[in-house]
C-alpha cells in the first residue's frame, strides 16, 4: 500500500487566504484615500491660517507703510497690500490650493456694512478687522469633508 502524506497545504486553504488578504487590502486602500483627502483639507486650512496671520502681522507692523489683507478665490489665496484687492498688483502673493477648494468665497466675510465679500483686511497698528467670517475648505474629490476657519473682529484666526 501507498501512504499519502497529508501535511501539505490544499488549494482551498490558499484560496481562502488570498480572499482574506484581498479584503484587507481593499479596506486599507479606501482608508488611505480618505486619510489623504483629510490631510489635503487640513494642509490648505493651515496655509490659509498662516496667510491670514501674516497679513495681520504686516498690518500691525505697518509694513511698506500700508495695511494688508487676504483675498479668497475658489482655488487660491492672495495676500495683498493696500485697502482693496487689485488683481493686477505685482506685489500680490498668490498661493494656489492643491486638490481643495474654498466653498463660496464671495460670502466668506462680512464687509463691515451688512454685506458679504471675499476679502479680509486688517487695520494698521491694531491688526483688527471689520471683515469677520468663516471660511470652509473641502477636498475636490470629497466635498463632505469640510474644514473651517473663523476670523474674529480682534483679528484672531481660529
Amino acid at each position: 500500500m501507498f501512504w499519502k502524506d497529508k501535511s501539505g497545504v490544499s488549494s482551498i486553504e490558499i484560496l481562502i487566504v488570498l480572499v482574506v488578504m484581498s479584503i484587507i487590502a481593499s479596506l486599507s486602500a479606501v482608508s488611505y484615500g480618505n486619510w489623504q483627502k483629510d490631510v489635503q483639507a487640513i494642509n490648505a486650512r493651515d496655509e490659509l491660517r498662516a496667510t491670514l496671520v501674516r497679513a495681520q502681522q504686516l498690518s500691525t507692523a505697518v509694513a511698506m507703510d500700508d495695511q494688508w489683507g487676504v483675498h479668497l478665490e475658489e482655488d487660491r489665496i492672495v495676500l495683498f497690500k493696500g485697502s482693496f484687492y487689485n488683481q493686477s498688483e505685482p506685489e500680490n502673493i498668490e498661493h494656489e490650493l492643491q486638490g481643495v477648494n474654498i466653498l463660496d468665497p464671495t460670502n466668506s466675510f462680512t464687509d463691515g456694512a451688512g454685506g458679504r465679500q471675499e476679502d479680509v483686511l486688517f487695520y494698521k497698528f491694531t491688526g483688527m478687522t471689520a471683515n469677520t467670517g468663516t471660511v470652509s475648505i473641502y477636498p475636490i474629490s470629497e466635498p463632505a469633508a469640510v474644514k473651517t476657519l473663523d476670523v474674529l473682529a480682534t483679528g484672531h484666526v481660529e
